[in-house]
């Protein structure tokens, strides 16, 4: 056969095969949704590469006074934001909850938190979050607030596996949830998880020419108030900003790995 006439059988039968399908009527081809309408809204729990994190408020300190560009999942494109005064320190935590104990993955990786701007009064998109705690529905607030920049806290080594992350002022219901907490500080027992506080987007970040990368796009924090726990401890970190000297009023936060999926804008 030659290949003129293997184009013509070709052709022929592609033919064949849409006059068959535009044939069927409409119900034979819309008689089940598409799998997107079927699947879960989230996958079942699963592992993440992230700590949980005791966030402590610390007393005012110098800003940074720096600006950066930062890109996370809410970005279409990077955008400047200038890094102003520490907000917190978060230790990692051994959390248990309902008997189950969640150990600390990675014990170098700290994160201090830097003020970066305010929120607006009016929520500007939905999420759901999957964490621990089961499935939740936030209200999530624009632009961020709040820059989480991985840290070294002495005399431990250098954060490994933890990204930056970029967090938003959220509203949902609260957890009130009793937690066992022990970090490298303090061991604290029969702690209530309380409302959200934020949500925190792993982001990438351009300071100093050059990009650091995210590590894990599919973990994220989502921040719960808890009852404060006082207590005064200085400590120095240091990180891509500079070397510092905190000292830590109380515990406010626990930070725990977060699935997220958004519902709309």
């Amino acid at each position: 056969m030659s290949a003129s006439s293997r184009w013509l059988v070709t052709a022929a039968f592609l033919l064949a095969v849409l006059v068959l399908a535009s044939s069927q009527p409409a119900f034979a081809r819309l008689d089940s949704p598409p799998a997107v309408e079927l699947a879960p809204l989230l996958a079942p729990d699963a592992p993440l590469p992230l700590n949980h994190f005791l966030c402590y408020r610390v007393a005012t300190g110098v800003p940074v006074s720096k600006t950066v560009k930062l890109q996370d999942q809410f970005d279409r494109k990077p955008r400047k934001a200038l890094v102003w005064d520490p907000a917190r320190l978060c230790n990692p935590v051994e959390k248990t909850h309902n008997t189950k104990v969640t150990n600390i993955l990675y014990p170098n990786d700290h994160l201090v938190l830097y003020n970066i701007g305010k929120h607006s009064i009016t929520p500007t998109l939905k999420v759901q979050v999957r964490n621990q705690f089961g499935a939740q529905q936030l209200d999530v607030f624009k632009p961020a607030e709040v820059l989480m920049v991985p840290s070294r806290k002495l005399p431990h080594g250098k954060p490994q596996n933890t990204d930056h992350f970029k967090c938003y002022y959220v509203q949902g219901q609260p957890v009130n949830a009793t937690v066992d907490l022990k970090d490298q500080f303090q061991q604290i027992p029969q702690t209530v998880v309380l409302q959200p506080f934020g949500l925190c987007n792993p982001t990438r970040k351009f300071h100093k020419q050059r990009w650091t990368e995210v590590l894990h796009p599919d973990a994220h924090l989502v921040c719960y108030f808890v009852q404060p726990i006082n207590f005064t401890k200085t400590v120095t970190t240091v990180n891509q900003f500079r070397r510092e000297n905190l000292t830590t009023t109380a515990a406010d936060l626990l930070c725990a790995p977060s699935r997220k999926k958004v519902l709309s804008n």
